[in-house]
């Protein structure tokens, strides 16, 4: 006598879908603490590239002020100044000149920026009305600075100061001889190199400056180094939780499996009607294999959580 399976059935189907819930609610569980910690990790890993940021743009503006200063100590020697108004730029000459600290890269773009600005000054003394100007300044820098409004920004003064020197030098010479005046010496750059006033002595407070440059910029970059290693840190941290864990798509395929063995099949089965338990006997089978996956999943999972908690951490 043929044995009805739908109770056979049912059981398969009730067992496999209480399994599938609790299997379910676990991966479901893991997927948003998962999720959670990505988003943490994403929150640490902002902060920490905005404090990288900070840090960089901090050590840039340091070198950039410890390099001005190198720029200003080295066009504070005239005969570098007058070499640049000559048209010399080549910086082996010009370091004989002056020392400096910077490197070629950088000492090139100052020597650019210089001659650019002998040639702005040159060009504005040059003009006629500027010509007027320096004869009702009697020829004076600090006279015909405070008098013309219309004075150029002015990137390096002393450079401004050279030029002014020139060619008011020149006019003077020029308007003495228009006047009948005893007739002035020639005039050229080493002249006027020795009449010129010498350089201010960089005494202990420019010293101390440059000793606080320095110093700010050493602590800048040892800043932005510590950032950068914190940031790679994180980044790396941030990877491993943002990699999805091959363990967890495991569960997921058999639970999967499980759905469709286990649930899928025999309500499929009992959809036709079968009058005989022999008939569908093979269910239990392939409930069973799903269920044994389960069980070895399982074990695998808590022996690899548990060699993994048991490693000792190196110190």
């Amino acid at each position: 006598m043929p044995i009805d399976p739908a109770p056979f059935l049912s059981t398969i189907i009730l067992a496999s879908a209480g399994l599938v819930a609790i299997v379910g609610g676990l991966l479901v569980a893991r997927f948003v603490s998962l999720d959670s910690d990505q988003q943490a990790s994403r929150n640490v890993l902002t902060e920490a590239q905005q404090r990288h940021a900070t840090a960089q743009r901090r050590r840039d503006e340091a070198r950039k002020n410890l390099a001005a200063w190198y720029a200003q100590d080295f066009l504070a020697h005239k005969d570098v100044r007058y070499a640049i108004g000559e048209g010399i730029t080549d910086l082996a000459a010009l370091r004989k000149l002056g020392d400096c600290a910077l490197d070629d890269k950088d000492l090139a773009a100052i020597v650019a920026e210089a001659a650019a600005e002998f040639e702005a000054a040159r060009q504005y003394l040059s003009a006629p009305a500027a010509a007027r100007r320096i004869e009702r300044a009697d020829y004076k820098w600090r006279h015909f600075r405070l008098a013309a409004r219309d004075l150029p920004e002015q990137r390096w003064p002393r450079i401004w100061r050279d030029a002014f020197d020139v060619i008011a030098a020149e006019q003077k010479a020029e308007d003495a001889k228009r006047r009948r005046a005893p007739s002035a010496a020639a005039f050229d750059f080493p002249s006027i190199v020795s009449t010129l006033p010498s350089t201010v002595d960089y005494g202990s407070i420019l010293a101390r400056r440059k000793d606080e440059l320095a110093t700010e910029y050493d602590r800048a970059q040892q800043r932005a180094e510590d950032y950068d290693e914190e940031l790679s840190r994180l980044q790396a941290a941030h990877a491993e939780i943002v990699r999805p864990d091959s363990r967890l798509w495991w569960g997921v395929a058999i639970l999967v499996g499980f759905t469709i063995a286990g649930v899928g099949i025999p309500a499929w089965l009992m959809a036709f009607g079968p009058a005989d338990l022999a008939r569908v006997r093979w269910v239990f089978f392939a409930f069973a294999a799903v269920l044994a996956a389960l069980l070895i999943y399982i074990g695998l999972y808590l022996y690899q959580l548990t060699r993994h908690k048991d490693k000792p951490t190196a110190i």
